[in-house]
């Protein structure tokens, strides 16, 4: 049984190195763009469209195995943005540093593909500036997400991308331990999460 097992990876580890004969590790430039869908402390809120704003990404990574592409981003967005029956203004900046693993890579490389579907996991830094009556606050976070890429030729590819950036809730201009209500009650609050949901379409380049 041992040896039957031993068989299997070593035929594994062969076909992999075979099917990655032709990769050579190189980096690439990502220029994007979408929407942002924040909801308000808690999924049980995903109804309710808190913040919809327009987002930008720029995205630089390296593609240091056939199906992992390590990568760095920058995202943001400055606007307006619908809450009830009124406006306001919302604006930010986030730092974004994923592992992108490619799903069909995993199992068989091919740089010709012409579609290619990806999931990613990583953290993220966001810094959302003083707008108004609201203050300035950094929020850490977790990011997780799908991506699409279409492959145009060697070099271009176009991308479309679903991310959930889970952030502490200052990011919803909200205090974490605060909450008032009215001009009287004053009560604390456990730590919640806000999700920023993102949509983006856009070019990737090889380099």
């Amino acid at each position: 049984m041992k040896k039957v097992i031993v068989t299997i990876f070593a035929a594994a580890v062969l076909a992999f190195s075979a099917s990655a004969q032709d990769f050579t590790p190189g980096w690439n430039l990502g220029v994007m763009g979408g929407m942002n869908y924040v909801t308000s402390n808690s999924w049980g809120n995903l109804g309710r469209f808190e913040h919809v704003t327009p987002n930008v990404s720029v995205t630089m990574g390296y593609d240091v195995a056939p199906w992992l592409n390590l990568r760095g981003s920058l995202s943001g967005v400055s606007g307006t943005y619908p809450k009830g029956n009124d406006k306001g203004k919302f604006s930010y900046a986030q730092l974004g540093v994923d592992g992108v693993v490619d799903i069909c890579d995993i199992f068989n490389y091919n740089p010709e593909r012409f579609f290619s579907p990806y999931v990613f996991l990583g953290v993220a830094g966001n810094y959302r500036f003083k707008v108004g009556n609201e203050k300035a606050a950094f929020c850490p976070g977790v990011r997780a997400g799908l991506g699409f890429d279409f492959r145009i030729s060697d070099g271009v590819k176009i991308a479309l991308e679903l991310q959930d950036n889970g952030l502490n809730n200052k990011f919803n201009t909200l205090d974490d331990n605060d909450y008032y209500g009215g001009d009287i009650l004053h009560i604390k609050r456990p730590f919640k999460w806000d999700d920023n949901f993102v949509a983006l379409v856009g070019v990737k380049f090889a380099l």
